[in-house]
């Protein structure tokens, strides 16, 4: 049995939580794995939508060809990577990712993994962590910079049942959760537990309903060596719940949120409620978004901080300008389904426009007030959890490369800062200061502006391609093709 020590750390463990173990080798995972009768290797790898899927290994099947060369797959089967003709392909095990998995019932060692080519083991353009691998070699190519810590904020719901129906003959959903402030047909709550819309931000207990449940994934995330800094009731009324990480380097920060959002989900299943990370799951209440802190780094020196406006530097500045020339592009990665763009309206704190500023929440890019000096960070806001967050980093940061080597300066461009409300732009004029109004505008977007994403072949066109492809076919196009509940109230008596 697992004697509950963390081998790295050295932190006493509390049984069935999850522990990062990060072996260095192959025979050190083997003897992890001998010496506590772990029967079971896991390897998790993520699609183009940025969904997990994972292969189960009894202990004697990992050798040195599958650290190697990985297990073979039916890519076919997986959206949008190869047909059937040329399907063969390979999850390959990461092993200084590996962490103890409780969500089998078997004792389990998990492993994120990368998509490689079958039989060689070679890099796979179509791989969603790769590609952010090549962003961050271009990075350091560049000479520019070393390295690109990232900081997420997970927002979810927590509801303590939910379900949907579609069929040809009826569409409807339904979601419930203790402590909110409208009357439920399956839940009643006394008055001391229910939250107000728009006052339930940081609730403090009895409001604070899932404190129990959000401490126990909190506690998972953290054994699994993501760095938790806090967690707290978020402003939406019906159970949203935010779990803020620290800074990681990207690759690890984009691990982090697949493993971040596996554990709630997890968790919230053992215990017999339901994990949503929709941007937006109640029509007129706030929505979940994902916001990533960042700075860029040269030996480990912040090259973002400085004396420019908000502690930014002349680096910094050109980043951020890259960012929000590209912004409209970068969006059909940050915020890819139709969902989205009802979470991207006035109100309840989201991101309205293009530019930058210290403090205000409704930029595209925040500069935190609580942030200065050495310590100086961006946050760039439209993102939510349904992003493939390997895609949506490298992405970002080729955008940011972008606006150094050119130079782009935000302020011609009509991107700030300003510190309070942006100054009203002409749209057609500056039409780059404007967000998206859809799933399909930002596709569009996409295709038209991608040139800086194709860099130094960090993403390739037939990725890229089969991303959109997938996006307007299998979710614009279906949602375009079905009737919308609402529709039959408005239009039934016309």
């Amino acid at each position: 049995m697992l004697d509950n020590l963390n081998p790295v750390a050295g932190v006493l463990c509390l049984p069935g939580e999850i522990e990062m173990l990060g072996f260095k080798s192959l025979n050190e995972c083997q003897d992890f794995m001998q010496e506590n009768d772990i029967r079971q290797f896991d390897i998790k790898f993520c699609d183009l939508t940025g969904s997990w899927h994972h292969v189960t290994l009894l202990k004697n099947s990992l050798d040195e060809r599958i650290v190697e060369k990985g297990v073979g797959f039916d890519s076919s089967s997986v959206p949008r990577f190869r047909d059937s003709k040329k399907g063969d392909m390979a999850a390959r095990p990461d092993l200084s990712s590996c962490f103890m998995d409780d969500t089998f019932g078997e004792p389990t060692l998990s492993a994120i993994g990368d998509i490689v080519e079958a039989g060689t083991g070679e890099e796979s353009i179509f791989d969603p962590r790769s590609v952010l691998k090549r962003a961050l070699r271009h990075l350091r190519e560049t000479g520019i910079g070393d390295d690109f810590v990232c900081a997420p904020e997970l927002e979810f719901y927590l509801f303590s049942a939910a379900g949907f129906k579609n069929d040809p003959y009826g569409s409807s959903f339904f979601i419930d959760a203790p402590g909110v402030g409208k009357s439920s047909a399956t839940f009643e709550t006394g008055a001391s537990e229910r939250l107000i819309e728009g006052r339930g931000y940081m609730a403090a207990h009895p409001q604070d309903w899932w404190q129990k449940e959000r401490t126990i994934m909190a506690a998972k995330m953290a054994e699994s060596g993501l760095p938790v800094r806090y967690h707290h009731v978020e402003v939406g009324a019906a159970g949203q719940q935010e779990i803020e990480l620290g800074f990681s380097n990207a690759l690890t920060a984009a691990d982090g949120i697949l493993l971040g959002k596996y554990i709630v989900r997890s968790v919230a299943v053992q215990n017999g409620i339901e994990a949503c990370f929709m941007p937006k799951p109640i029509a007129g209440a706030a929505g979940n978004g994902l916001h990533i802190h960042f700075r860029l780094l040269k030996e480990k020196e912040n090259l973002s901080a400085g004396d420019e406006y908000g502690g930014l530097s002349e680096i910094g500045k050109y980043f951020v300008g890259g960012i929000l020339k590209h912004g409209r592009s970068l969006l059909a990665l940050f915020c890819p389904t139709t969902n989205s763009y009802k979470r991207l309206r006035p109100g309840h704190e989201t991101a309205t426009r293009f530019f930058y500023s210290v403090a205000n929440r409704e930029s595209a890019i925040r500069i935190p007030k609580y942030s200065t000096g050495k310590n100086t960070r961006c946050e760039f806001r439209p993102g939510d959890a349904m992003m493939n967050p390997y895609l949506a980093l490298a992405a970002m940061l080729q955008a940011g490369i972008d606006g150094i080597q050119k130079k782009i300066d935000p302020t011609p461009l009509k991107f700030g800062p300003y510190n309070d409300e942006p100054e009203p732009v002409d749209r057609d004029k500056y039409p780059d200061c404007f967000l998206p109004v859809d799933l399909p505008q930002a596709l569009d977007l996409l295709e038209e502006d991608h040139d800086y994403l194709l860099k130094n072949s960090v993403f390739s066109e037939i990725l890229l391609n089969n991303f959109i492809s997938y996006k307007r076919t299998e979710e614009v196009e279906r949602i375009l093709a079905a009737p919308h509940p609402l529709e039959f109230e408005m239009y039934w008596g016309i």
